[in-house]
């Protein structure tokens, strides 16, 4: 584990989720050092999202903004 700055044996020595939680952190670094690692994080970000992505919806043809009570402002 090079980038991490530890040993093989050092990391053996590692609680599995906190290997898990470096490995994880590793990999997005690699992603984002290139174009299309970066695409496809801000593509996953999207899909990870638990909310209506309300732009992307009003952007669709046939969208018609209905006025409700109490609805969205």
């Amino acid at each position: 584990m090079t980038k991490g700055n530890m040993s093989f044996f050092d990391v053996l020595k590692l609680p599995y989720s906190i290997f898990l939680s470096i490995r994880k952190n590793l990999w997005i670094i690699d992603m984002e050092s290139t174009k299309e690692g970066q695409e496809f994080l801000a593509k996953q970000k999207r899909l990870m999202r638990k909310d209506a992505d309300l732009g992307a919806i009003r952007q669709l043809s046939g969208y018609k903004k209905l006025r409700t009570k109490g609805g969205e402002k």
